[in-house]
């Protein structure tokens, strides 16, 4: 049986981390950055898990060695391989599992949800199931709560079907973009903590009650006319808007030296807009502006040490072969 091969881009929130948790609408895309599973039959009983970016390889004995045996840190993948197994009443034998990623690990990039999302979309292809990817991202989505605790559902989103995301009240709204634009996205070189900076904004919010939903009101604000100037391909005044979103996220205490480091060369390098994306704390900068001036800035940052990719919108989502 020939290897099954499926990828999955990662995201990045362009408006509206945090205040969605709260109600508020958030606007996130796809990016042209993916995780990719391979799996293939093996000679030998059991399961083999290779995980490329760790650079481990575990051997277990059936479904419950691999439960019981893998290391917490990879306990999102034993969930998730327990839910398939389960649900379509597969016995998991003699099989190679093979996953790595292009995406900074806990860095506001979804690298969780887009290794997920390609991992099953491997299971159903090497199962023959024909899942489609509104079924691998419920499933993913159930992998996320197993794990998180109670995820916006974003990530699985916008990993799964691709184009650009917009939440609010519980609904997600896909638009495919064809205006792509180009975004530059720089490490921090620093994980983040997403339920500390989830705690740390509940924390402001019960201590600031009027400020905080004032703050939020203004990011929801910002987050629709976000869309509807992004709809228009006004870069200029949707980098403006990112702007905002910065500012006030960083008033909520969620930016570090480093973000305002990135975000201040960006920005003094003709970026159209620069901000933190995701949970903040560390974690990555997303800035947008012409490819050529964006180059420029990754140059500028790279000799400061930081790490950056300029990509753009993926509209597939989760894909198969090569």
């Amino acid at each position: 049986m020939r290897p099954s091969i499926a990828s999955a881009p990662g995201k990045c929130i362009l408006f509206g981390e945090h205040a969605v948790v709260y109600g508020y609408p958030a606007l996130a895309i796809a990016i042209d950055v993916s995780s990719s599973c391979q799996i293939s039959e093996s000679d030998q009983n059991g399961i083999s898990l290779i995980l490329k970016n760790y650079e481990q390889t575990f051997s277990f004995l059936n479904m419950k060695d691999l439960f019981n045996k893998i290391p917490s840190k990879f306990s999102q993948i034993a969930i998730g391989l327990k839910l398939f197994s389960k649900k379509y009443k597969i016995l998991m034998e003699k099989i190679e599992i093979e996953i790595q990623s292009d995406l900074w690990p806990e860095s506001g990039l979804g690298s969780s949800a887009s290794s997920s999302i390609s991992l099953l979309g491997a299971l159903n292809e090497f199962y023959n199931l024909e899942l489609n990817s509104r079924n691998l991202s419920t499933l993913s989505y159930e992998m996320e709560k197993e794990v998180h605790g109670k995820p916006s559902g974003i990530d699985n989103t916008a990993c799964s079907q691709g184009g650009l995301i917009f939440f609010k009240n519980q609904n997600f709204q896909r638009f495919n973009f064809l205006k792509q634009f180009q975004i530059l996205i720089t490490y921090t070189g620093k994980t983040h903590n997403t339920k500390e900076a989830i705690k740390n904004v509940k924390e402001f919010c019960d201590k600031e009650p009027k400020i905080s939903t004032e703050l939020f009101n203004n990011i929801g604000k910002i987050t629709e006319k976000g869309l509807k100037e992004l709809k228009n391909g006004n870069l200029v005044e949707f980098g403006h808007l990112m702007n905002l979103n910065h500012q006030i996220l960083m008033e909520i205490g969620l930016s570090t030296t480093d973000i305002e480091e990135i975000t201040r060369i960006s920005i003094s390098n003709n970026a159209y807009g620069s901000k933190l994306t995701g949970a903040g704390k560390g974690g990555c900068v997303i800035s947008i502006g012409k490819l050529k001036d964006l180059k420029n800035i990754k140059e500028k940052l790279k000799k400061l040490g930081y790490s950056s990719i300029i990509t753009s919108i993926n509209n597939q989502g989760v894909k198969y072969g090569k």
